[in-house]
């Protein structure tokens, strides 16, 4: 009881929570020898001879001591509203959003930025000094981002900008910041966040946490309204308040709110993207590492194999048909197909680009079907995929706006939403310049998107610090992802069967 209750306590990271005392595991450990010794002598059994009694009770006291390592622990010490320097111009006050707005709830994009002890400006200059000038700089950046610092509505097509303010946290971290960025677990990384990513009830569009860890390390955690932005314009939008901070903002991009004009809001009521992937299941998250040796065996198969289409396949495509054809693998007698959707950036893709500047989400979804009633092959993933990602090109984004693309897509999702389809999503961050984001104190030691939305078989993937590689963050119920994992960690000794 005294663990669970120790374990619950780190799961609200809004409350102050209680520095848990460091003797904990050893005291139980102690309790459990003592107990041990106890019982051996009652039953006048040795240790190398124990009754199944006893047996029994060591598994359960070693389950309890697996259970009580400890979740980083975080107490918040402050809680503001940081509002734009200046206010927003009265006919800046209503946001329309976009079509491409309107396809998501209201749930939140959360990610995470570490910067280790090792600059000297941890040395020269205290928290409390650094914090000011965050939330200076930060105010600073709201007068143009300003729609951050507003209220959305999951009933109406617009963003009330009416500078109400970024819900800004920060908090003492009592643990080294190697225990987050070196062996992560999504329970540690959570309560580093401001508030839950899947909370539908909010409406801030925009929350970030300091955290101050006790070696002088800091971690900021970043929940931003998906209504408002998708993973490039936030990018933006980091990189701005960064350079702010550092005195360079001549640098800064300037924002503009003009999605909305060429892609107008639409009726998409009954709609849901994300219908497919929920679960009431427990859902399960885990990262997997591709390093730059791992992704080239990867594409080597894809390229060697006969019949293989494609001869330069991406690291995105190689990384992507190998999840996929895992999830399917678990699962693959009760299915009879299987659709793999890959969020697209449009912005690249759109002649002539719309400028850089443009601020809010921007995407659509590629939809690659496979028949699981045939034995498909891994290369057959990868063509699968890349078909399907470049079909979207500036013909298609225009063909966007019409009716008929609209219910292409409504379709779709009600396809995908049988029981006879497996389903999974993929979005890449590969590429954005999240390791760009630099306040004064050097680029971030790691960068890391707190994936922690209930969506089964849904994917994030992000490019390692040295660009070589990928992070895939991946959603999977409970029971199927020991599947992955043993696949993964077999790989490439099981590439043959890949």
């Amino acid at each position: 009881s005294q663990l669970k209750n120790q374990q619950n306590s780190t799961t609200d990271n809004r409350g102050q929570q209680n520095k848990p005392s460091p003797h904990n595991t050893t005291d139980l450990q102690h309790q459990t020898n003592q107990k041990t010794k106890a019982m051996n002598r009652q039953t006048n059994t040795s240790p190398t001879n124990l009754s199944s009694k006893v047996r029994k009770y060591i598994g359960v006291a070693l389950q309890l001591l697996a259970a009580s390592k400890m979740v980083i622990s975080v107490e918040v010490t402050s809680r503001e509203m940081i509002k734009p320097k200046t206010p927003t111009p009265h006919h800046l006050r209503t946001l329309k959003l976009s079509f491409f707005d309107q396809l998501l709830n209201s749930f939140y994009v959360p990610f995470l930025f570490f910067y280790g002890n090792e600059n000297t400006y941890y040395t020269t200059v205290n928290n409390t000094t650094r914090s000011q000038l965050l939330k200076q700089s930060l105010s600073s950046t709201l007068v143009q981002f300003y729609p951050l610092a507003g209220r959305v509505d999951q009933d109406n097509p617009f963003v009330d900008c009416n500078d109400e303010g970024v819900e800004y946290f920060e908090a003492k971290v009592f643990a080294d910041i190697s225990k987050a960025v070196e062996d992560p677990s999504i329970d540690d990384l959570k309560v580093l966040l401001p508030f839950a990513p899947y909370n539908i009830s909010k409406n801030t569009g925009l929350g970030i946490q300091m955290n101050y860890f006790d070696c002088g390390g800091i971690a900021i955690g970043v929940c931003a309204s998906h209504r408002i932005a998708d993973g490039t314009a936030l990018c933006t939008f980091m990189n701005a308040w960064a350079a702010t901070t550092r005195g360079v903002s001549e640098t800064i991009l300037q924002p503009e709110f003009n999605y909305a004009s060429h892609f107008p809001p639409r009726d998409l009521k009954g709609m849901d993207l994300l219908s497919p992937f929920k679960s009431v299941d427990k859902i399960v998250t885990r990262r997997f590492i591709f390093n730059k040796e791992k992704l080239n065996m990867l594409k080597e198969k894809a390229i060697a194999a006969e019949g293989s289409q494609v001869k330069d396949p991406t690291k995105v495509e190689v990384v992507s048909a190998f999840i996929w054809k895992q999830i399917i693998e678990v699962d693959i007698s009760s299915k009879k197909f299987s659709a793999a959707i890959h969020v697209v950036n449009l912005r690249p893709r759109v002649v002539p680009p719309f400028p850089e500047g443009y601020f809010g989400n921007f995407f659509w979804v590629a939809a690659a079907p496979v028949n699981i009633g045939r034995c498909v092959k891994y290369h057959e993933f990868v063509a699968q995929l890349r078909y399907a990602i470049r079909l979207i090109d500036n013909e298609y984004v225009k063909a966007i706006r019409s009716e008929e693309c609209l219910n292409q897509l409504k379709d779709l999702f009600d396809k995908l939403n049988s029981d006879a389809v497996k389903s999974c999503v993929f979005s890449s961050w590969c590429r954005f310049p999240f390791y760009e984001v630099d306040f004064g104190w050097g680029k971030p030691t790691w960068f890391c998107p707190c994936f922690s939305w209930p969506l089964k078989n849904a994917v994030i993937l992000a490019s390692t610090k040295d660009g070589d590689g990928i992070e895939a963050w991946v959603n999977m119920l409970e029971e199927e992802i020991p599947a992955l994992e043993r696949d993964y960690e077999a790989f490439p000794l099981a590439s043959s069967s890949v």
